[in-house]
């Protein structure tokens, strides 16, 4: 069976399906703090300039940061598919193609010199912000998986769009996205202990 047709059988209940959600939320929550934890550690790179390998190294886990954001809600919008509003899956796929669009334009900008981009990614991370608020909160409104995961989405992202110039908001945005992804594993190694062999 190919990945596209396992992917199309997850279900709620699915082991698989909570794997993989928790593997993407962990995954972008860790991407989150490497991002901001990289630039203190090079505090003379100009990532604008994109000329030395540290810059480009500090563009790169900035995109993986935004690309494993857009992942984590594709993957949380799947383990719910087909039991959430029309509108919720909307806007989970609108915060997702902002969130990678927002990791694309940022990088082309800084390391292109390509300054329209920076409006591209301006409008795209407030539209993957808000969109990602939205969806947390219909998440948790759905009671299709743990109410506690939406809320703690929608939370750590407004935490990030508040506290994200005073460099508070960051290091919440990736407690939450681990903290979701460690309860989605959690739930699926048990869900793994207590199948029937």
């Amino acid at each position: 069976m190919g990945v596209g047709a396992a992917v199309a059988r997850w279900s709620p209940d699915s082991r698989v399906g909570r794997l993989a959600a928790g593997v993407a939320a962990l995954t972008a929550g860790l991407a989150i703090a490497s991002s901001e934890v990289l630039r203190p550690i090079f505090p003379t790179v100009d990532d604008v300039a994109c000329d030395t390998g540290a810059s480009h190294a500090v563009n790169a886990v900035d995109l993986a940061k935004f690309a494993a954001i857009g992942v984590a809600i594709v993957m949380l919008a799947r383990l719910v598919r087909g039991r959430l509003s029309k509108t919720g899956t909307r806007v989970a796929f609108v915060a997702a193609i902002a969130s990678v669009v927002t990791g694309v334009a940022n990088g082309v900008e800084h390391c292109a010199h390509l300054e329209a981009l920076g409006l591209v990614y301006a409008l795209g991370l407030m539209v993957s912000v808000l969109a990602t608020i939205g969806y947390g909160i219909l998440l948790a409104r759905s009671g299709e998986i743990p109410r506690w995961i939406g809320w703690v989405v929608a939370a750590g992202t407004l935490a990030f769009l508040v506290g994200a110039e005073q460099g508070w908001g960051w290091p919440v945005d990736a407690i939450a996205w681990i903290a979701v992804g460690a309860g989605l594993l959690v739930r699926a190694l048990q869900a793994a202990r207590d199948a029937p062999s």
